[in-house]
């Protein structure tokens, strides 16, 4: 039998059921709390049934209880008596089994947390998309350009859905990529600023953007952000979480800061949890923007993690939400898709210099805009020409382009390169 506590289960329909008080010897008890319980979506159980002594069934695998006898949680505890009744004795000796994750009560803050989250389903808790950086499709890592995040430089490299940026006086070194040994989070995956050299009051940043029908469900409520988070500068330096919405829908052009965490000082060489709770998010209907501020200074080849962001209803944070991997990828294909033509099909030829390609791809979220990186062409039996592409024609599930070469015949192929489709916030 599995146990958990909050946040990986949840907690919803509180209601209060009083039997008999209890006493020795009795089959009854008085009922503190009667739930419905669910993780991930998935409903458990309508509840906890006490039995006679006191003895629990537990409806499924995983479950949380509460206790009336002052024992609180979470945690792992052994509790050895029975619950008190109204009449303050203690029933008959009951062994609970050890390792049971007990909470005692929750706050308002909690229920109404949990409700929240409840009636948001079937959607994910998080509305961070890709926030462990498992999705790496660009799989190239961006080499950072002095005040400009990655897709304002081109849109071929850097992790799905966020973008990094650096400033200072003089950047001369690093990188914002994917990590496959992250010093932070449960993982292992995460984002990283590598090897970053520059001089000056540098400062780096981490972007993400929530489009509008995403945002609409964080309309005038409550909302808390999370992220876990790395470096080794050598000393405390300050990180900042902003909170900012889109004047027009999916339009970030311009935007409005909503609020901000202030500064929080993180030690080096520590995986820290940073935590920006009880944000009144306002009208954000149009898109929600999240940016991480790290105040590092004038540093040399340091390194900067940052796993796990979460933005999610309620007033307080929880454990990060762990998907699938197919289901974030599935996620982050509506925004970005890449392709390797190695073995695409014959391209139809228009003339000796001129064919076209037409490739389908799943629903995007706008017509996205082409890229292409060294495409190459085979005739079979002749060997490969370098090719250029242009002329885009797409639309959210398909696009053709025009691919120019040399000595095409009806046996061209597509044979190399990279192809993007892109079409981020």
């Amino acid at each position: 039998m599995v146990y958990a506590a909050l946040p990986d289960i949840q907690k919803n329909s509180i209601s209060t059921l009083t039997t008999s008080d209890m006493t020795a010897g009795s089959v009854s008890v008085e009922v503190e709390e009667q739930a419905v319980f669910y993780k991930g979506g998935v409903l458990l159980t309508a509840g906890i049934e006490f039995g006679p002594d006191n003895a629990v069934e537990f409806r499924t695998e995983e479950c949380i209880i509460t206790s009336t006898d002052g024992t609180s949680g979470p945690g792992t505890v052994n509790i050895a008596t029975r619950a008190v009744g109204a009449d303050g004795t203690n029933g008959a000796a009951y062994a609970w089994p050890a390792g049971i994750r007990i909470r005692s009560s929750f706050s308002s803050a909690i229920y109404a947390q949990i409700r929240a989250n409840f009636l948001s389903l079937p959607q994910s808790r998080n509305a961070i998309i890709n926030g462990d950086c498992r999705v790496n499709q660009r799989v190239t890592a961006q080499t950072l350009v002095k005040d400009q995040y990655t897709w304002d430089v081109d849109d071929l490299t850097g992790p799905d859905r966020h973008e990094g940026m650096v400033t200072g006086t003089a950047v001369s070194a690093g990188t914002w990529g994917q990590s496959t040994t992250c010093a932070a989070g449960n993982s292992g995956y995460g984002f990283k600023f590598a090897g970053v050299t520059l001089t000056g009051t540098g400062i780096l940043y981490h972007r993400h953007r929530i489009e509008a029908k995403d945002a609409a469900r964080f309309k005038d409520m409550t909302a808390s952000f999370s992220v876990n988070v790395y470096h080794d500068v050598g000393s405390n330096i300050n990180y900042t979480i902003y909170v900012r919405k889109a004047n027009s829908a999916d339009n970030f052009a311009a935007v409005t800061a909503i609020s901000n965490s202030g500064a929080i000082s993180v030690p080096t060489a520590t995986a820290t949890t940073l935590k920006y709770e009880n944000v009144s998010m306002g009208d954000v209907s149009n898109g929600i923007e999240i940016e991480i501020k790290i105040e590092c200074g004038a540093v040399t080849t340091k390194n900067f993690y940052q796993t796990e962001l979460q933005l999610e209803l309620g007033s307080v944070a929880t454990a990060f939400e762990f998907e699938t991997y197919p289901t974030v990828l599935s996620k982050c294909l509506w925004y970005t898709n890449v392709y390797a033509p190695r073995g695409f099909p014959y391209v139809p030829i228009i003339s000796p210099t001129l064919g076209f390609v037409v490739i389908y791809y799943p629903q995007m979220r706008r017509n996205p805009t082409f890229y292409s990186s060294s495409l190459s062409v085979n005739v079979f039996g002749v060997g490969g020409y370098a090719a250029t592409a242009s002329d885009w024609s797409g639309r959210t599930n398909n696009g053709s382009f025009q691919l120019t070469s040399t000595n095409m015949t009806s046996a061209t192929f597509l044979s190399g390169g990279t192809i993007y489709l892109i079409a981020e916030l």
